[in-house]
């Protein structure tokens, strides 16, 4: 019984989603008390997650840049007919809309 469990899922981005989930509980105090201790607590925790969640986008466009760099030969080499089926017919996902992440067995 394994459960669900995401392909490619990166630890910084497991960690980004749970430090945004954990800092919108901190909100909660704040906004239901007015509490100025909790308000600032949570004012800090969205810079920081604004911070890591930036940092992580910047890392995810770095490595788009650098596939593409490495493909770039690749996709030179080519015949015509093969840049041609490359272009129209090679998907990297089912479906357009679906996530990048694909589940995958419950084993």
């Amino acid at each position: 019984m394994g459960g669900i469990r995401f392909a490619n899922a990166h630890p910084a981005g497991i960690v980004n989603s749970v430090f945004v989930f954990v800092s919108f509980l901190v909100t909660l105090p704040g906004l239901a008390t007015s509490s100025r201790k909790w308000i600032k607590l949570a004012g800090y925790m969205a810079v920081v997650c604004a911070m890591f969640t930036m940092i992580l986008g910047l890392y995810v466009w770095i490595l788009t840049l650098k596939a593409r760099g490495d493909f770039a030969p690749l996709f030179a080499a080519q015949s015509d007919q093969i840049k041609s089926l490359m272009q129209t017919e090679v998907s990297f996902y089912p479906h357009p809309i679906l996530p990048r992440y694909r589940l995958t067995d419950m084993n």
